[in-house]
């Protein structure tokens, strides 16, 4: 266990795993969290400057619980986050569909590609002198 300085009210507590926040913290936002879905359950077509407003939490706390998939949203709510990588709106996550498949198949390419070599190269390196099991 270590010690770590809260992310919201900066005061140091024992950290043992998950988000940086002291108890009291982690209360707060649950409490917050519940509020939210609340709000977003009785007012489903509510952006998110009016739940900002109405719940006078900050827009960009609201966005956090969003990406980090503690408040889900429905297909057709007007909250919308963007792609870290190209922008686009979407409904959860940090990255949208597309990008997550192109990062996908580029790690397997980059991957792949190794392993392939190494395949070829393989049968090269085993001539010469070799050893042979008697039974």
């Amino acid at each position: 266990m270590e010690l770590k300085k809260c992310r919201d009210c900066r005061t140091l507590f024992q950290y043992t795993s998950g988000p940086v926040y002291c108890s009291r913290c982690k209360l707060n936002h649950e409490s917050l969290i519940k509020d939210i879905k609340d709000y977003l359950y009785d007012y489903p077509h509510t952006d998110i400057k009016m739940l900002s407003e109405a719940l006078n939490i900050s827009p960009k706390l609201i966005e956090g619980f969003i990406r980090s998939g503690r408040i889900e949203l429905t297909s057709d709510s007007p909250i919308k986050i963007t792609c870290d990588v190209c922008g686009v709106r979407i409904q959860h996550g940090r990255v949208c569909d597309d990008c997550q498949k192109e990062t996908a198949d580029s790690f397997k390419e980059v991957s792949g590609g190794g392993a392939k070599k190494e395949a070829e190269e393989a049968p090269m390196k085993s001539e010469g002198i070799r050893m042979h099991n008697r039974r």
